[in-house]
């Protein structure tokens, strides 16, 4: 017995041996082949994308050189190249510095990108945070037109009731757009959207809706009120596409929740000794009964704001209140924003009554976009569940990112739009949505010069 079981081990010790020789031989004779990229029932050949400041190429508060090589649009497209797309030509801006629209615009017109480096504050202390140029109109060369035929036509700033509107090509000085002058066809009679279709595209990128909303939201709740999605240029754009023949993808809109832009600084950041906040309840309450909801206590307090809910229109934020990422953090250290009589304006804080309108207005578009990618067959890319994936951590490339502001990685030094390396992860979701929706296999981006939050000497 015990003879006939070292000869059955010896078998099949050869046996198996034998096997693993001939797998060997057999897979070094057929090594399998890469999935050959294809596009599936979708058509790449002329690419055009429509949209605002994250097709763009918009990070670290500006567009630039590098940027714009690397932003969610051409991330895209040269990954639909891969499956017969045709070329995708951007107005570029040759410049590391870039060009952005200031937010304040009081303070300049325009400023160059951001950059972590040391900042001295109004009391003169030095810490490391985002650093940027500011310059006016007459000060950049950046400005000038460009020729060429163009693909891109996501425009920062740019909400959809402007898309057909002529007088967007206009120079910065006339109203117009600046970016958008630059490789406008003919100034003042040319609609970005005619532009768009004339291209005939075969294939769109949209990511409609982020203006409309976001725009508002920067902007504190003030200007122009978000749109129903039913009364904006969404179905219109996608009938215009439809019309030629033409499929593409569209994106969700992710959640003011997910962005540092509104979340960064904290609504109660006045600290204060007893001593001080006696005091200024004592100016309180010297202004009558109007003020009696501003009260402050020794520790933390929300600041004084402007809040059109109270008669005296200011009121103390609460939990639930935000103070927005442009909110001039020296006024408030050195100046006293934010207490006493200077309150904080409307256009850099959101109540919860806007936060409100805000939310409910994301939810109605992306039910809409849902919808209307479903009716017009175009692929569905469900950023805002992305987004969502990406705050609790994703890991790529080997690496974890998340939403926290420059350690996170995937948003840039601005608050609200992405890093290049956000951008490609991004790209990613739209590529996954494109080749589910069109039996395509179009190779996802690796883009080994898409960066996250770049340190000096980096």
């Amino acid at each position: 017995m015990k003879s006939y079981i070292h000869d059955y081990r010896i078998k099949m010790k050869y046996t198996l041996a034998y096997v693993g020789f001939a797998l060997l031989f057999y897979t070094s004779c057929n090594k399998l082949e890469p999935h050959e990229p294809t596009a599936g029932d979708a058509d790449f050949t002329t690419v055009v994308a429509i949209g605002g400041n994250y097709l763009s190429g918009y990070s670290d508060g500006a567009i630039s050189k590098t940027s714009q090589e690397n932003s969610l649009a051409n991330l895209i497209a040269v990954q639909l190249q891969e499956a017969g797309g045709g070329e995708f030509n951007q107005p570029t801006i040759d410049d590391e510095n870039g060009l952005g629209l200031s937010i304040r615009p009081w303070d300049s017109d325009f400023h160059s990108k951001s950059h972590l480096g040391d900042r001295t504050d109004c009391e003169g202390g030095v810490s490391f945070g985002p650093v940027k140029s500011l310059f006016d109109v007459s000060e950049t060369s950046l400005l000038q037109s460009v020729s060429g035929t163009f693909h891109n036509y996501a425009i920062p700033y740019v909400a959809m009731n402007q898309y057909d509107d002529v007088s967007l090509g206009l120079s910065h000085e006339e109203g117009g757009s600046p970016f958008y002058h630059r490789f406008v066809s003919t100034a003042g009679t040319s609609s970005l959207i005619d532009e768009a279709i004339a291209a005939d595209p075969s294939f769109a990128i949209l990511w409609l809706g982020m203006e409309e909303i976001y725009g508002y939201a920067m902007r504190g709740g003030t200007g122009a009120p978000i749109p129903l999605p039913g009364n904006t240029k969404i179905d219109s754009i996608l009938n215009a596409l439809s019309t030629k023949g033409a499929n593409g993808v569209i994106a969700t809109i992710p959640s003011i929740e997910s962005y540092p832009y509104f979340n960064l600084i904290p609504y109660n950041g006045a600290n204060m000794t007893k001593n001080q906040a006696d005091s200024l309840n004592d100016v309180m309450i010297s202004g009558g009964p109007d003020f009696d909801h501003i009260r402050f206590a020794e520790g933390d307090n929300g600041f004084v704001f402007s809040d059109s809910t109270y008669s005296v229109g200011v009121g103390q934020m609460q939990a639930g209140d935000k103070l927005l990422f442009s909110v001039p953090l020296d006024s408030i250290k050195c100046s006293f924003v934010g207490l006493l009589a200077r309150v904080i304006p409307d256009i850099h804080s959101l109540d919860k009554y806007e936060l409100a309108i805000i939310e409910n207005a994301i939810v109605k578009y992306n039910d809409y976009i849902t919808l209307k990618a479903l009716e017009h067959n175009f692929a569905l890319a469900d950023i805002n569940s992305y987004f969502k994936e990406v705050e609790i951590g994703v890991l790529w490339n080997g690496v974890n990112y998340n939403l926290e502001f420059v350690s996170g990685g995937f948003i840039s030094l601005d608050g609200y739009h992405l890093t290049t390396k956000g951008y490609a992860m991004v790209a990613n979701e739209f590529i996954n949505a494109i080749n589910d929706q069109y039996a395509a296999s179009v190779p996802l981006t690796i883009c080994p010069n898409c960066r996250g939050t770049q340190f000096p000497n980096e």
